[in-house]
């Protein structure tokens, strides 16, 4: 536990035993604590949080797709779980704590279970349980949270007393004492501010209507760049034809798509400069187990896995497999959401690493699972449509509020039958084959409301007839031809003028 002050203090080793017995080692030790990172909340503002000692209250989930979930115990564990008017007795006491002074610092917070009278939220080897008061020092400091501005920009954080600049978080439907940007997984840096943000709610455990709306979606304080709704553009996400990008080569077009793992930041920056309009692809619905960095990782668990991705030729797309996104329907189970947090989480990070490289806008692939067949080489038992339309049509709208919250314009890939429903959120579309699949008219939501459009043909140039030239005008698409490995640094040729 880190000290206070820059005095030295005794640092404490805790050795846990069974719940409610600890054993302590003691030394003498030298640290300084950090400053933190937001600010204390004035007494007008705790008064209107509803944060008031003596008050039963319930701490609401304010990341964007999860505001149904509210922080609860299971036996002597934290967790989030959906809870609402027609939740279990037992949920709504689970989820609902009596706000006290803080042990440590009266200054400060501690949550009494209501359900379990004297034992109290508190974190222990970064995991936030429940825990039975003891009066030592030790367990009155890890039982303190004192309450900031949220991180978000909206609801309250609550900040450990003896680990400043670490917040009480949920991840993986846990709750964890999480420092953004550490070693820990629970520290990821991807929606960390959401998922310390917590919405004070009136206590389940009196009340037995809907609780309040969850608070405003902050607007994104970065003003993102619209992709250009006619423009000459390349795509080239595969891996050669990025790696001669690195190495210093420019495609001819003023609109280009790169793979965001594939392509360094420095080639972005310099695209940027000549004039050119960065896109980056990334998959957004499925697992690659070829991916090596440590959140693309996450995805390889097997309980967040469907099926192999079919190619169009009955083959498969090589070390990909689409990923469980049934957990972000309204009601979903609490196994179902769980998943659907770390798909988010990873997600996050990935927008995060957009933003971060400098590309003006995402291609999210494989957003489509609903309508494709998810059942092969599955978990037994998986239905060829696992996917519901709801289920996809929410992670979507999820994915595209993530991207504006990171500056980032976002493209809808494919995907050409929830269109009309999900046009609104995005800001153009990038479809692959719809001229060859005559489905292009699908796109006219995108058209009627000027939003950019851009289509990739894998086909040579005999297949740009007048036929098809006369649909890309109008339609108001850009359409390029390239080789399907989407190797060609530029085009074979481009069409589409109105």
């Amino acid at each position: 536990m880190l000290p206070k002050t820059n005095q030295t203090v005794p640092c404490v080793i805790v050795r846990a035993s069974m719940l409610g017995t600890l054993t302590l080692l003691l030394m003498a030790c030298n640290t300084s604590r950090p400053a933190p990172s937001s600010a204390a909340l004035t007494p007008q503002a705790l008064a209107d949080s509803g944060l008031t000692v003596g008050s039963t209250r319930s701490l609401q989930v304010t990341t964007l797709g999860f505001a149904n979930r509210f922080l609860r115990h299971t036996g002597d564990l934290g967790f989030t779980d959906v809870v609402n008017a027609s939740s279990a007795d037992a949920l709504k006491q689970d989820a609902s704590w009596k706000v006290v002074a803080g042990l440590a610092d009266k200054n400060c917070y501690s949550f009494e279970s209501v359900n379990a009278p004297g034992l109290y939220l508190r974190h222990a080897y970064y995991r936030v349980r429940l825990d039975k008061g003891e009066n030592s020092p030790l367990f009155n400091n890890d039982a303190t949270w004192c309450a900031r501005d949220g991180l978000s920009g909206t609801g309250v954080s609550f900040e450990s007393k003896n680990y400043p600049g670490s917040y009480l978080r949920h991840y993986n439907a846990e709750l964890w004492l999480a420092k953004k940007g550490e070693a820990r997984p629970t520290d990821a840096a991807g929606s960390f501010e959401q998922d310390t943000s917590w919405n004070i709610a009136g206590a389940w455990s009196n009340v037995i209507i809907d609780p309040p709306a969850p608070p405003p979606v902050t607007p994104p304080t970065t003003t993102r760049k619209l992709p250009p709704v006619q423009a000459n553009w390349s795509y080239n996400i595969g891996a050669k034809n990025t790696s001669a990008m690195n190495g210093g080569a420019t495609p001819s077009g003023s609109v280009i798509s790169l793979d965001l793992y594939d392509v360094n930041a420095a080639t972005i920056a310099r695209l940027t400069g000549a004039g050119k309009y960065v896109i980056c692809y990334y998959s957004a619905g499925t697992s690659e187990n070829y991916r090596s960095d440590a959140q693309s990782q996450r995805l390889l668990a097997p309980n967040l896995n469907l099926g192999e991705v079919g190619r169009g030729d009955g083959g498969v797309w090589e070390g990909e497999k689409w990923l469980d996104v049934r957990g972000f329907a309204d009601g979903a189970s609490s196994s179902a959401a769980a998943k659907a947090e770390v798909i988010r989480s990873v997600m996050a990070s990935r927008l995060e690493l957009a933003h971060q490289k400098g590309c003006a806008a995402v291609e999210p692939d494989n957003v489509d699972a609903w309508a494709n067949d998810v059942s092969q080489n599955a978990p037994a038992g998986t239905p060829k449509k696992a996917i519901p339309a709801a289920a996809q049509l929410a992670y979507n709208r999820w994915t595209a509020q993530a991207a504006h919250a990171q500056g980032l314009s976002v493209l809808l890939k494919n995907n050409l039958d929830q269109v009309a429903a999900l046009s609104p959120a995005y800001d153009g579309a990038l479809v692959e084959e719809c001229l060859g699949f005559d489905e292009c008219d699908l796109l006219t939501p995108f058209r009627d409301a000027g939003k950019a459009i851009y289509v990739v043909e894998y086909q040579n140039a005999s297949f740009a007839t007048a036929a098809r030239r006369s649909t890309a005008a109008r339609l108001h698409l850009n359409v390029v031809l390239t080789d399907v490995d989407v190797n060609r640094l530029n085009p074979i040729t481009r069409f589409g003028n109105w």
